[in-house]
């Protein structure tokens, strides 16, 4: 699951937010390449863990020290 689903719905929600509608008009249907989306997702999860990780010491980090 952390490394299937989680890259994936990071992704999609980088793409439905940012990307698609620098790319695309209002008339037209995205297309959504879902290994473009996960690999996205990838670099995105991989980001948000080494911010979370050199921040100060909180819930969250504690909880993804217990993952990794």
């Amino acid at each position: 699951m952390l490394f299937g689903l989680l890259p994936l719905l990071f992704g999609l929600l980088f793409q439905q937010i940012v990307i698609n509608p620098i790319s695309c008009n209002h008339d037209q249907t995205p297309i959504v390449s879902f290994w473009q989306v996960w690999a996205l997702g990838v670099l995105h999860t991989k980001i948000a863990t080494a911010l979370i990780l050199t921040g100060p010491q909180w819930w969250l980090r504690q909880a993804v020290d217990r993952v990794r």
